[in-house]
């Protein structure tokens, strides 16, 4: 249970029992119970307007980084005014997209669910960690993305972004997406299970891809060593 909340019920029955002490005492027990009403209802208010603020939607930019936080049901998420400099961090966002215009230093996606990002130009990495069902169109250039505790993370290239190296790690469902032709895309699966086998002969470790993973795969062109 989130701290914040199992404090507010503690703080709401000690409340209930300050009334009902209230209701039914007088004199110095009155005054007594007053005093311990107040102090409960400052620590109430205190929590309440913390928890009301650190949870509210927010979008701007705080020195250089772009902070995205706490947006639901939202699909016209827009930051246009980048640089070079700026870093986009995005947290516990759900159901919304986000486009990002210009070239950026950097991406993260934290514990977000169902959002779909997209974004011009990144000068280092993108980043997914503890995400759940992402989509992300890169429209340049971006040369590392990395993916990290996430279920569900389908990257759409560019056709200047062939190069993007992909680090990934305790993820699963994650695709990448080539263009071709006119609009269209070539999903690609990124690999989840590997055989590994200790080589006797120079005491190194053999990986390679099970392939039986991709065996049920639909309309996927799939080699060793590229795309």
């Amino acid at each position: 249970m989130d701290p914040y909340v199992k404090r507010l019920e503690h703080l709401i029955n000690r409340l209930d029992i300050v009334t009902i002490r209230l209701q039914s005492s007088t004199g110095k027990a009155v005054v007594n119970s007053k005093n311990v009403s107040n102090n409960n209802l400052h620590d109430y208010n205190t929590i309440i307007n913390g928890t009301l603020a650190s949870h509210l939607p927010k979008l701007v930019l705080e020195s250089n980084k772009w902070i995205v936080e706490y947006y639901s049901g939202q699909s016209d998420l827009k930051i246009t005014e980048t640089n070079m400099i700026h870093t986009i961090y995005v947290y516990k966002c759900s159901n919304s997209t986000l486009a990002v215009h210009g070239k950026v230093n950097s991406i993260t996606l934290d514990q977000c669910t169902n959002v779909g990002i997209q974004f011009t130009s990144v000068v280092s990495l993108v980043e997914f960690v503890n995400c759940c069902q992402i989509k992300a169109q890169v429209m340049e250039n971006v040369p590392t993305i990395q993916i990290e505790k996430t279920d569900g993370c389908h990257v759409y290239l560019s056709n200047l972004s062939l190069n993007t190296k992909f680090i990934t790690s305790k993820s699963s469902e994650m695709t990448i997406n080539v263009p071709f032709g006119d609009g269209e895309y070539k999903e690609y699966p990124i690999p989840e299970q590997f055989k590994i086998c200790l080589q006797d002969r120079n005491n190194s470790l053999l990986y390679q891809m099970n392939h039986l993973v991709f065996k049920n795969t639909r309309d996927i062109n799939y080699r060793n060593d590229t795309f």
